[in-house]
């Protein structure tokens, strides 16, 4: 791993990225390598209800549920679908004679989701009877005109054909159904639906001349005593909830959609383009607090100070705005005291990449896309800053911006950093853009951690090796853990080692070991590959300028070695090194610089939102915390980042500068620098969902919102290495979004989507997020909650107005149910009389 690191006034800012290419993970039998020679110097949706239509002719279509419900539609603008007979063969050629033969009278559209037909648009509807004739004739006999339906609650394109699906109910017989059914209509064709012997699509014969029949066809049969439901049937399809942008190294950002590039495992991501399909960050602004942001790539969209654009006020050396601030027109470099926030030399690259990964452009054909596409970057540059510098800044990102992201840890300037973060995140800074409601702050935990790492070791021909594992220190300095835990050997061959059936406090079976102490088997709960409560086998404990060997001489077969290691130890200066008969293959300097494992600082700041790292799960087949990322109580959440396997794709820095002198993009970026970045733009899309949300409440959206990765157990929803859970965008949304209809739940009048307000259920003690309620009775008086609504009685009373009858004998019996004084309560009679009239009658 490798760091970015400034020295700065009362504190060390490191920059939470690491550097991929030195994250060496396998080798080839017979290219042994150099050991490393250190030098030690000092350290430096839309909702809405509809009632049932009375008629066709206000272009309300509606049938009727098996709950007793209607299903509404509406025709959509002026456009109509010609279905033809299914053995026509070519929709294309059909489309070339439409438009040759009607010319500028009908426009064939193909923005629709009915691909398979044709829907098109009368540009002359005062001749529709003749035009629909002609069309009819081209597409052959037994074609069919809808109109292009949608529904009134929900989304999607439909339209209807002549045929009916039917379920007749189960006492009842199937030829004397269908007789009864002929006696009204033709019926040319009936076909039994698969898998089932009370459903059947019956096809009604060519006289029925429009869509509205078909419902109306529907709505009687559904009434008929043998009949338990009907449904038009409609042609549709499926609408896709996600969204997959067009930008073309879109396919290699496994951390928002992994379909296992490179060997990874299929949805470690953040299932952004399912989330996309309800909110893509459009109209947010994220802050860049980092280095240098280039303000003209052409992937990121820079926000523009309202109060320092237009006029020539870019540049007009004022402070327009007041704020303290000349001509931050595009943010602010508060390094350098100035307003120009653009990388300032070859190694500013950091903030650029960071950038990409929140809020690079989406869907607009070029590079990558971020977790929040639609948003804008405010670049809030860093460098040599004093404690009130980076207060001042932080203010200042949280005044102007919605999210704030912060992929860097500090080692100073806690109580001014702690109070401006508090006044950011709770809404105390005046005039800020979101007002009151607080802005989400987000800080990397930081790089310096140990965990699980693997190693290949490839090309072994049948044969005897001797192994051997080498841990040593130097003179001086513990760090971290001060050892090495080793486990899951697999052998050339394919014979592996997981130590779990070895004795605990003992060299394992067939291995030897030396040095100033002894390898041992340990169970301590936590350092045991895969699954934590098993065994590993641990390095001796070893102090200063010591050595401990773990040796095994054994035949195996053909093929490669590999194992997994957790090396935790002094950074550079202390080693885990890796032999086969006698040649060095591999080492690692264990990466504990500074904080340790914890979490690092402001991370670890209560009011912050804590993003540490997790892998693509490649190697150990489940995903989990990256090696290098910082743990502890105070992680929110993790997001992918990279790893051993790969890296994560991002802007970076156009023309030769930047970490890739060879294009403006970068596939090398990671870190929970990068993990961050990924996290911030998920909350600009949840903020962007829905507005109302205060920076508490979007912390814990994000937190409920995660997937609960392996391979540590959680304990009351969470745990110190993944927080609680890998970050989803999509189920966070859904959290949201009850109905998932595209409206949150703080607007939504309906969000269980049961066709009652949420203000009706929550006065009659009903769930306004669970639709099944809906058909429940709870005073058993014959009318659901749904129809109670309807009807405006109480669904908690059987008898909403008092008279004596019951709210479902006063609607079965043409009454109203709110008005006692239409029967007499006392008088039985008044009840008895319809239901013998009713029996008469039968």
């Amino acid at each position: 791993m490798q760091f970015l690191a400034k020295v700065i006034i009362g504190a060390c800012l490191c920059f939470a990225d690491t550097t991929m290419a030195e994250n060496v993970s396998d080798g080839v039998l017979g290219q042994p390598i150099q050991p490393p020679i250190n030098i030690k110097s000092p350290l430096t949706q839309n909702t809405g209800s509809a009632s049932p239509a009375t008629n066709q002719n206000n272009n309300i279509y509606y049938y009727f549920l098996r709950n007793g419900q209607s299903a509404n539609f509406q025709a959509k603008g002026n456009l109509y679908v010609l279905i033809p007979p299914k053995d026509k063969a070519s929709i294309n050629s059909m489309a070339q004679q439409i438009e040759a033969q009607f010319g500028q009278k009908i426009s064939i559209t193909k923005d629709t989701l009915l691909s398979q037909s044709i829907v098109f648009k009368l540009n002359d509807p005062s001749d529709q009877e003749n035009q629909f004739a002609s069309l009819k004739q081209i597409a052959g006999d037994g074609s069919f005109i809808s109109p292009l339906l949608e529904p009134i609650k929900g989304v999607g394109e439909l339209a209807v054909v002549p045929r009916i699906i039917v379920r007749f109910k189960a006492e009842s017989s199937i030829d004397s159904n269908l007789q009864e059914l002929r006696n009204t209509y033709t019926l040319e064709d009936v076909t039994p639906l698969k898998f089932t012997d009370r459903e059947y699509e019956i096809s009604l014969g060519s006289d029925i001349p429009d869509a509205a029949t078909v419902f109306k066809i529907s709505r009687e049969w559904s009434g008929l005593p043998f009949v338990e439901w009907t449904e038009p049937v409609m042609l549709t399809a499926p609408i896709k909830k996600d969204f997959m942008p067009n930008d073309p190294l879109f396919l290699n950002q496994w951390h928002l959609h992994n379909t296992g590039q490179n060997g990874a495992l299929v949805d470690a991501d953040i299932d952004a383009p399912e989330g996309w399909g309800l909110a893509k960050g459009d109209g947010a602004v994220i802050a860049i607090f980092d280095d240098g942001v280039q303000t003209d790539h052409p992937d990121l969209a820079i926000w523009a100070n309202p109060g320092e654009t237009g006029d020539g006020k870019e540049s007009n050396g004022l402070d327009d705005d007041g704020n303290g601030f000349i001509d931050d027109y595009q943010g602010w470099d508060f390094g350098d005291n100035d307003n120009n926030p653009n990388p300032a030399g070859a190694n500013d690259n950091h903030g650029t990449a960071v950038a990409g990964v929140a809020g690079a452009k989406g869907n607009n054909g070029l590079g990558v896309t971020g977790s929040a596409m639609g948003a804008q970057i405010l670049p809030v540059r860093s460098g040599d800053m004093s404690c009130a510098d980076f207060g001042n800044a932080m203010r200042y990102a949280g005044k102007y911006a919605d999210v704030v992201n912060n992929s860097w840890g500090i080692g100073g300037c806690q109580n001014e950093l702690d109070s401006a973060i508090a006044d950011v995140v709770h809404g105390n800074i005046p005039e800020a853009r979101r007002g009151t409601k607080g802005t989400p702050v987000l800080f990397a935990t930081g790089n310096s951690a140990s965990g699980w790492r693997k190693f290949t070791l490839s090309g072994f021909p049948v044969g005897t090796y001797t192994f051997e594992w080498v841990f040593s220190k130097d003179e001086d300095v513990s760090e971290g853990y001060d050892t090495v835990w080793l486990d899951d050997i697999v052998w050339p061959g394919g014979e592996t080692t997981d130590f779990e059936t070895s004795t605990i406090g003992t060299v394992p079976s067939g291995f030897s070991s030396s040095g100033g102490a002894s390898w041992q088997v340990v169970s301590d709960g936590v350092h045991a590959h895969g699954s934590p409560t098993g065994n590993s086998v641990k390095a001796g404990l070893i102090t200063d300028n010591q050595v401990t060997r773990l040796t095994t001489t054994r035949a195996t077969g053909a093929g490669a070695l590999s194992f997994w290691y957790w090396a935790s130890s002094e950074y550079n200066y202390d080693y885990f090194k890796f032999y086969v008969d006698g040649d060095l293959y591999y080492y690692y300097a264990p990466g504990q610089y500074g904080h340790h494992n914890e979490v690092g600082y402001p991370a670890s700041n209560s009011d912050t939102i804590a993003v540490g790292a997790s892998t693509d799960g490649a190697l150990s087949g489940q995903e989990e915390r990256v090696d290098y990322s910082q743990f502890g109580p105070e992680v929110d959440v993790v997001a992918p980042s990279g790893n051993q396997n790969q890296g994560i794709t991002t802007t970076d820095r156009t023309g030769s500068a930047g970490y890739d002198a060879s294009s403006n993009y970068t596939n090398g970026f990671g870190g929970t620098s990068s993990a961050t970045p990924l996290v911030s733009g998920v909350t600009a899309d949840l903020l962007m969902f829905d507005p109302s949300l205060t920076a508490t409440e979007a912390r814990q959206i994000l937190r409920n919102g995660a997937d609960k990765i392996d391979p540590y157990a959680y304990a009351n929803g969470r745990n110190d290495y993944h927080g609680y859970g890998r970050v989803n965008l999509y189920q966070s949304l859904l959290l949201l979004d009850n109905d998932a209809d595209g409206t949150p739940n703080s607007t939504d009048p309906d969000d269980d989507n049961d066709e009652m307000p949420d203000a009706w259920e929550i006065a009659h003690n009903l769930n306004p997020l669970d639709h099944s309620d809906a058909i429940l009775d709870p005073d058993h008086d014959g009318l659901n909650n749904r129809e109670e609504f309807n009807h405006s009685t109480d669904p908690n009373d059987a008898d909403s107005d008092n008279d004596g009858m019951n709210d479902g004998d006063e609607v079965s019996t043409g009454r109203n149910p709110n008005d006692p004084s239409d029967t007499d309560g006392n008088n039985n009679a008044t009840k008895i009389i319809p239901i013998l009239m009713d029996m008469l009658l039968q």
